[in-house]
């Protein structure tokens, strides 16, 4: 190797480092966002982060597609 690639060694590591660092602080939020949705409803919610909801509940996103009531609050 020569002496530029050995210098730049580093700098490289360094970028990919915080690549990943950066991509985490979006995903990890996102997967946990798809693991509360799994949760049954009417449970309250989990005092840590629940990664896998037992038991989970594949039927919430079948319910996205029921009408919701849209009558007035009163």
């Amino acid at each position: 190797m020569s002496r530029a690639t050995t210098a730049r060694w580093p700098r490289r590591a360094g970028f990919h480092a915080a690549a990943l660092g950066v991509t985490a602080v979006f995903l990890v939020p996102g997967l946990w966002v798809v693991a509360a949705s799994l949760r049954r409803p009417g449970l309250p919610p989990p005092a840590t982060i629940e990664w896998l909801p037992d038991p989970v509940a594949w039927s919430n996103y079948a319910r996205i597609f029921e009408p919701a009531p849209l009558s007035p609050v009163r």
